[in-house]
């Protein structure tokens, strides 16, 4: 749901220690109570961003896929036409996308007007952002074929080899009359087209059970040390963006990963772990209880919540907007889901 060019930041992406971490999240709880419509239930789907670009023929319009890259269609406009050029031969998106374009295409006389007063009319560096699900797109099942219409991107270079993607500010009554007129055709594609899907609170997340849980981190094989979430994430001066280290199998790694947290959240000794673990683990100990803390404070925000679409904990999760300069999301337990793991609380 992050948009083309980019995936949407975790909480842990945009603060600075381990006490910012959690007066995040308690922030975020204060923001959506006072305005609801500020977070939506983020889908699980695949991305299919577009914009309006010139037909091939004729002076008419057509709708396009920009996947934020680079890449010379990306830049252009990917057609229905240039979908294989740019996927390759038996590439699953060709038919997603293909879908895609042809209930856009399809609605285009009836969204013109909404398409002029959102401003993408003569504007392709407007995007609508967009995500497919035909059942099961990801990992989440939703047991129907629907577009998910987030809101309004606008591309732009980064770098003058880098483009990436903001959400700008849009008329809600006009995409609202928008989605409702894709309706109309997506329906012959066996297809429905949602807005941001709202939430509804249910209870008072309980940060404080989570923050009293107890976990262990083993740093060699004689030493283990037990802490409450709480006193490890009060602990973390530092998260440690940014920061790359190396593992006793040359593997070069992000101190802020999966790989990393989910080896800690198996009970790897670290100092057989870590290729240098003097200069390393320190940032490995950081990187892991902000993703842990990110986790289960996580759980109980979403377990606040429910949808339309079932209770918010059964999702991938929340986007909250308007709170930090950018949109975030809140995913909780998603983050592992189809995971094993032998971690034991202590």
């Amino acid at each position: 749901m992050g948009g083309a060019a980019g995936h949407m930041a975790h909480p842990f992406n945009i603060v600075q220690s381990g006490n910012e971490l959690y007066n995040l999240f308690v922030r975020a709880y204060a923001h959506v109570q006072d305005n609801p419509s500020h977070a939506s239930v983020k889908i699980d789907g695949l991305n299919v961003s577009v914009k309006l670009v010139n037909a091939s023929t004729g002076h008419a319009k057509e709708f396009a896929l920009d996947r934020g890259s680079n890449k010379t269609l990306d830049v252009a406009g990917i057609r229905k036409i240039d979908l294989q050029a740019r996927f390759g031969e038996g590439h699953g998106m060709i038919a997603k996308a293909g879908v895609v374009l042809d209930i856009l295409n399809a609605s285009i006389p009836k969204i013109k007007q909404e398409l002029k007063h959102l401003g993408m009319w003569d504007n392709s560096d407007l995007l609508l952002n967009m995500e497919y699900v035909e059942g099961k797109s990801n990992v989440q099942d939703y047991g129907c074929n629907f577009l998910a219409v987030h809101g309004l991107l606008e591309s732009y270079y980064a770098t003058q080899k880098r483009r990436a993607t903001h959400e700008i500010d849009y008329a809600s009554i006009t995409m609202q009359r928008l989605i409702s007129k894709l309706n109309g055709v997506a329906k012959h594609y066996g297809f429905k087209v949602l807005g941001s899907v709202g939430i509804e609170s249910v209870h008072t997340p309980d940060f404080d059970k989570e923050l009293a849980q107890r976990y262990t981190i083993r740093y060699n094989e004689q030493v283990s040390v037990t802490k409450t979430l709480r006193d490890w994430l009060y602990a973390v001066k530092q998260v440690p963006h940014d920061v790359t280290f190396k593992l006793a199998n040359g593997k070069k790694v992000e101190a802020l990963s999966k790989e990393v947290f989910t080896s800690i959240l198996n009970g790897v000794v670290l100092s057989k772990y870590l290729e240098d673990p003097t200069a390393s683990l320190g940032h490995a100990v950081n990187a892991f209880v902000c993703y842990l803390a990110t986790m289960k404070l996580g759980e109980a925000f979403l377990e606040a919540y429910t949808s339309e679409l079932g209770a918010v904990n059964q999702q991938e999760g929340l986007v909250i907007r308007n709170l930090t300069q950018q949109p975030f999301k809140i995913t909780g337990s998603f983050i592992l889901r189809g995971m094993q793991s032998s971690f034991q609380k202590q």
